[in-house]
Formats: C-alpha cells, sequence, structure tokens
C-alpha cells in the first residue's frame, strides 16, 4: 500500500505541473466537464477557452537535448517493465516537442485545445481534448511492445477503458491508472480497490457531481474578485485540505484517507491531526488562509509571439500578519520594471524600520493562542524558543540601516571582446542602488565597515564621484557614484546614468517587496561571443537560444487579499 500512496501522489503532482506548465484548457462546450467537478474538490485547474497550443509551441523554445534522449534510454535499459512504459511515452515526447506537427499529431491534439486537472477526493482526474483519438491507444501500443508492459480492458456503461496495474501482484489493494477516450476527450486517472464503484464513473464523466462546482459560483467569485481573464481558473482549497486531514468523513478526501489508512498495519499518520483540538484549531487556521488561486491577467499567443502574466495569490484573512507584512513593503526604482530595456534586474523593497516591530507582530499572532493540537503545539514551542532570538538580529539590522527602504540592481546591456588575445569585458551598462529617507546619512553610517569608504563623500546636490580608483586594472569600466533624490546610485554606461538621473525626481513610495526579471537574448549573447573567442564552442543544444526574444519577470508584494505573486513570461521568433 505505501506504492499506492506514492504513485498517487506523483500522479498527482505531475499531472498538475505539466499542465500547468503547458497551459491547457478545458473540455467541449457540448459537454461541460464541470458538471462532473464536485465543489468540495481540493485542487482544480480550468482554462475555459481553446488555448492556441500549436501557435504556443511554435512561438516558444523547446529546450530538448540529446542527452536527455541518452539518458532515457538508460533508464529504460535498467528498468523493468512498468518504467520501460513510461519512459516510452516520454521519449515520444521529447522525440516529437522540437517539431511541432510531429509533436500534435503523436498525441493526437488539435492546434487549439482544452484541458483540465482536479480531484475526486484523493483520486487525481486529467481530462484533455484531442482530434485523433487513434493516436492516443498508438502510442499506448507502442510503448507496451517496447515495455512488454500490458493492460486489461475494462468497461462501464458504453465507455471502454485500459488499466495498467501499477502496485506489485503481491499487494491485497490494487491501484491501476486508467486511460479512457469518451465524448472528444482523453480522460487519465488512477483507481484503486478501495474506491466505490461509482468513483470511477464520476471520473470517467458518466455520472455527474451531486453538488457540482457549476453550481457553486467558486469560479465566478474567483474571476470577478482578482480580475482575472477569461481563459483560466485554478484554485488550491486549504479548508477542503484541512478537512480531509482532520476529520473522518466531513469531505470526500477525508473518507478516501480514511479508507486508505484503515488497510495500513502501522499506526495512522493522520491520528494526531483527527482530535477535536486539531480539527477547530486547523479549521481557523485554514479559515484564516483559505485558498491559494491562479489565473491569467493577460494572455496573447500567435505563431511567432506569445505573452503571458500569471498572478497567483494566497488568500488571507488575517489582517494582523497581513498589515504587518504590508509595513514591510518598500521602494523598488522604477528602472527595474524596464523589462524591455535591461538584460537583468533585481530589486528587493523593505522598510528596514519596520522589520522589528512587524516580525513581533507576526511572531504573537503566530504563538496565540495557546493551542491545545500537538503539531501546532511543536510550531509555536518552536517560535517561542527562537523568537527573541530573531527579534534581538533583526533589531540590530534596522540600527545599522537605518531609514532604508531598498536596494535595487540591474544591468542594462554588455558586451565582450577579446583585448590581448583574451575574452574581456569591453562595454559595461549598469547601476545599483539603494533607497532611504536620507541617503547619505546611511552611507556615513556605513563607512565603518570599510576603510576604503572613508574618504569618499558623495555631494548632497547630486554630483557624481568617480570611482576608478577601486576598480582593478584591466576592467573597462569607470563608474560614479552620486545621491539622486533619496536614493544613492553607483552606475556605469550613458544608459545608466539616464536612468540614475531620472531617480532624482521618484518619489520614494511603498510599492512592493522584491522583483527579478532578465531577457534572454541580452543575457545570453555576450556569453556566445566570449565562448567563441577563447576558442571554444557552445553546446549544441543551447543555440536553439539564439532564435527566440525572451523576457520573463517575477514580483512578490502584499495586499488586502493576501501574498501576491505575479509573473510574466514573453517569447518572439526572432526575425
Amino acid at each position: 500500500m505505501k506504492k499506492i500512496l506514492i504513485v498517487t501522489a506523483i500522479a498527482a503532482a505531475g499531472a498538475a505541473a505539466y499542465f500547468a506548465n503547458q497551459q491547457l484548457q478545458t473540455s467541449p462546450q457540448a459537454y461541460n466537464v464541470l458538471d462532473y467537478v464536485p465543489a468540495d474538490t481540493p485542487l482544480l485547474s480550468a482554462q475555459l477557452k481553446p488555448f492556441p497550443l500549436k501557435d504556443y509551441l511554435n512561438s516558444s523554445p523547446q529546450l530538448n537535448t540529446a542527452k536527455d534522449q541518452e539518458t532515457l534510454q538508460n533508464i529504460a535499459v535498467e528498468g523493468d517493465p512498468q518504467s520501460k512504459f513510461f519512459l516510452s511515452i516520454a521519449k515520444s515526447y521529447q522525440t516529437s516537442l522540437p517539431d511541432t506537427e510531429m509533436f500534435l499529431n503523436t498525441f493526437g491534439l488539435a492546434d487549439n485545445i482544452r484541458a483540465y486537472f482536479y480531484m475526486l477526493g484523493a483520486l487525481p482526474v486529467l481530462k484533455i481534448e484531442v482530434e485523433n483519438t487513434q493516436a492516443i491507444w498508438d502510442l499506448l501500443d507502442k510503448a507496451e511492445q517496447e515495455s512488454g508492459y500490458s493492460h486489461r480492458t475494462g468497461k462501464r456503461q458504453e465507455t471502454e477503458y485500459r488499466a495498467y496495474r501499477l502496485n506489485d501482484s503481491s499487494e491485497a489493494q490494487t491501484t491501476d491508472l486508467i486511460i479512457s477516450q469518451n465524448n472528444g476527450l482523453l480522460t487519465i486517472t488512477l483507481n484503486s480497490s478501495l474506491n466505490k464503484e461509482t468513483l470511477l464513473s464520476s471520473a470517467l464523466g458518466l455520472l455527474k457531481a451531486e453538488n457540482p462546482i457549476t453550481e457553486s459560483g467558486i469560479l465566478e467569485e474567483i474571476a470577478s474578485k482578482y480580475n482575472f481573464t477569461d481563459q483560466n481558473i485554478a484554485f488550491i482549497n486549504h479548508q477542503e485540505i484541512i478537512k480531509g486531514l482532520t476529520s473522518v468523513n466531513a469531505n470526500q478526501l477525508a473518507r478516501h484517507l480514511s479508507l486508505l489508512f484503515a488497510q495500513q498495519d502501522q499506526e495512522n499518520p493522520l491520528s494526531a491531526f483527527r482530535t477535536a483540538e486539531c480539527q477547530a484549531e486547523l479549521t481557523t487556521v485554514a479559515n484564516n488562509w483559505p485558498r491559494t488561486v491562479f489565473g491569467y491577467t493577460d494572455l496573447s499567443v500567435t505563431g511567432t509571439q506569445s505573452t503571458m502574466d500569471l498572478s497567483t495569490v494566497i488568500e488571507s484573512k488575517n489582517q494582523t500578519i497581513l498589515t504587518a507584512l504590508q509595513s514591510l513593503r518598500g521602494y523598488i526604482p522604477q528602472y527595474t520594471q524596464n523589462i524591455k530595456d535591461n538584460a537583468f534586474a533585481l530589486g528587493f523593497g523593505v522598510d528596514i524600520n519596520q522589520l522589528s516591530s512587524a516580525t513581533a507582530s507576526i511572531l504573537t499572532d503566530l504563538k496565540t493562542p495557546n493551542y491545545q493540537c500537538a503539531p501546532l503545539q511543536e510550531i509555536q514551542d518552536t517560535l517561542q524558543q527562537q523568537g527573541q532570538n530573531y527579534s534581538m538580529m533583526l533589531g540590530m539590522a534596522g540600527g545599522m540601516a537605518n531609514g532604508l527602504k531598498g536596494f535595487s540592481v540591474a544591468v542594462l546591456d554588455y558586451s565582450i571582446s577579446k583585448q590581448e588575445g583574451t575574452p574581456s569585458l569591453e562595454s559595461l551598462d549598469a547601476l545599483l542602488s539603494y533607497s532611504a529617507d536620507n541617503p547619505l546619512a546611511l552611507f556615513n553610517s556605513l563607512k565603518m565597515f570599510s576603510p576604503d569608504l572613508q574618504r569618499l563623500q558623495p555631494p548632497a546636490d547630486g554630483s557624481a564621484v568617480d570611482l576608478s580608483e577601486f576598480i582593478p586594472k584591466g576592467l573597462n569600466i569607470s563608474p560614479k557614484m552620486a545621491i539622486k533624490g533619496q536614493n544613492l546610485v553607483i552606475y556605469n554606461g550613458e544608459k545608466s546614468e539616464q536612468q540614475a538621473d531620472l531617480m532624482s525626481s521618484e518619489a520614494l513610495t511603498k510599492n512592493g517587496l522584491f522583483t527579478f526579471s532578465f531577457d534572454l537574448t541580452r543575457m545570453f549573447d555576450p556569453i556566445i561571443t566570449a565562448t567563441e573567442l577563447s576558442g571554444e564552442s557552445m553546446p549544441s543544444e543551447a543555440m536553439f537560444l539564439q532564435n527566440y526574444n525572451m523576457r520573463i519577470k517575477f514580483d512578490i508584494d502584499i495586499n488586502q487579499q493576501g501574498i501576491v505573486f505575479n509573473s510574466h513570461v514573453s517569447n518572439e521568433v526572432k526575425k
């Protein structure tokens, strides 16, 4: 039974991660699969409009190497028939992915497809719209022939399915991987001998949910609350997960876990959570942090370009912790936001003067009330032991960097050339800055940590100080330091000097916690140049990156709704 648990967890996590990455969609309008999804599902990822898969694949770089194929082949040779079966499918995926038409034909997919992933209690269900159903059977037949792993055939109503046994024949309970096609949809799920007969029928889309998510208003509420587009809605329901862990039959997940662990020879690992105290206290925690929600805020895909903006929100109703986290927000300068103008940018916004008090508020909230639930008691004991140390350390940090509001760095551009027979830095356009209530006073306090800084004194009028004497010989840079508004800036290059000047007029507002971005082309091209100048050659599997402009940006912030993670990915085929 241990293997059943492992296989179930891997299947659920793998399917969710894969299809979140590939950005797939929901099923045809004529057959509303959401009618078969219960409102108490712990997890759902559903895109509500056809996704242009062909255009997305054509416009996105596909990292697929010969070493990957070799590794798969070696694993398949050493593995048992079951592993060889799955590795055969993985090899077909890797072989076909670089050729979009081959990939679509291999897996029977249309140019625009829909699919989604959800849970029936502990049972993962994945559905994908297919255009050529025979392609799926051919793919599975090929994998069976190459591995010696076989299936048995089953039938529910008029729907046939293949069942692949996942656990050892010596185990009393069985778990099968179920693959079926019906209503133009490929269904991949699991079936255990512990399941009720009706559960497989539900997974195959033959029995509608008694309380379907289509009648709950959950998806509409999420889309409206977070301004997500109507392309995709996804969530993890923390409240339903806590019900499953702390109760015997409060939801479908709880009933499945109860059945599963009842078959174990050892003590039920959930017994510590299934007490009256844990049920009440963990439910309160879940109510304060009810869900993690996901959705697109922008999606644009053509055959040569794709742009995706995805927002993730960890919802919170704990105003004490939210207020404390919001007080930590600092200032991130505008130059870190110019994703098209930077090769790389990194920014931390933090109000250092709030660090100690915010941490104290959070620790106090986490230590109140005195929990009776054993797992929560252990966490509180750890916080009690370490909390005072954390407060002292953060207090010292706040004292040394009084008034600090943020720290940022960006590389706008750089190039490499051959100098005296060696690849060397030819040019660098970059800047580094920190923002503070009084940046000059903060700089003067930092001087005590470096004797070399004692003779530096940037003028308060914004004029620059040359830092060339601090740069090792051989580096072709002449950085300067200046006070620009409420920022101390070190910069090198014309573009960075322009950005530094603009900072003089920027208001020191609380606008974020963290940002990170990079332009793959701007970062990658000079590395190719340096490699070629040194007489070496770049690995062939990495050279495909020359064909794409790829930009990625990731932000973390806090608002009244919770902890927010925003990501931006744009790909464009070079002309």
